[in-house]
């Protein structure tokens, strides 16, 4: 799953369809069609569909998000329904869709990068010793410790 937030996707969203981040919050009312759908409800329909495909957000936390008078459980699932179906037939969808993805890998790896920036090695003398069932330290002995080889293939059928 990306690392990026649902808030986030909606935001990249709105902004490749040149609306303002919470301008597809809220209702819309009406018969809705494909011809006659606003730009908000579209953006708002894409934005889903990313988000559920993306992270790990449930319907609930999406309803909320998006400002719903009654969040439904189903709303998001048919709103990432109907962007699925388009995509396929739609080349200027797939485009947008696959900008706002490929916005979407590109903080999901910049986050990656600054974890891996963060996770510094850990010092010898900060590090555990290791300790046996009871919780006392273990004697470390200078001895070397004995090889275990695997036996070769000649030695078993011999033997």
């Amino acid at each position: 799953m990306s690392r990026v937030t649902p808030r986030e996707i909606m935001s990249l969203t709105a902004t490749a369809f040149g609306l303002l981040p919470g301008s597809f919050r809220g209702q819309f009312f009406g018969n809705v069609t494909a011809k006659n759908r606003p730009k908000p409800l579209r953006a708002r329909q894409t934005a889903v569909y990313l988000v559920l495909r993306h992270t790990l957000a449930t319907h609930a936390d999406i309803a909320s998000l998006l400002g719903l008078l009654s969040p439904s459980k189903t709303l998001p699932a048919e709103q990432a329904a109907i962007i699925a179906t388009e995509l396929i037939f739609d080349a200027g969808l797939q485009d947008i869709v696959s900008g706002i993805e490929d916005a979407i890998d590109a903080l999901h790896e910049r986050r990656c990068e600054d974890d891996a920036v963060l996770r510094l090695p850990v010092a010898k003398s900060i590090a555990k010793e290791p300790r046996d069932v009871v919780g006392k330290r273990r004697k470390h002995s200078s001895a070397p410790k004995a090889r275990v080889r695997a036996p070769t293939l000649a030695e078993l059928s011999h033997g």
